[in-house]
């Protein structure tokens, strides 16, 4: 940690960021973390994360005495 914060101190513009887990080698560990910290180093920005979202409609209709038709017809 002394030597990389002594890079980070000496790279114009660098910050030191510490990643968790238990691995120093990026590719053991948490590679996509890596990739933003160095995109938004080189970029001066991280692209937009994927939303993954789904709408949906339920659409419940209840016609008058239906409900106890339906249980009677069984």
């Amino acid at each position: 940690m002394e030597q990389a914060r002594f890079l980070a101190a000496t790279i114009p513009g660098a910050r030191l960021v510490e990643l968790a887990g238990d691995d120093h080698i990026p590719f053991l560990g948490d590679g996509d973390g890596v990739v933003d910290e160095v995109e938004e180093f080189v970029t001066g920005a991280r692209r937009a994360q994927e939303v993954d979202r789904v709408l949906a409609t339920v659409l419940f209709t209840d016609i008058v005495w239906s409900t106890g038709r339906a249980g009677r017809d069984r």
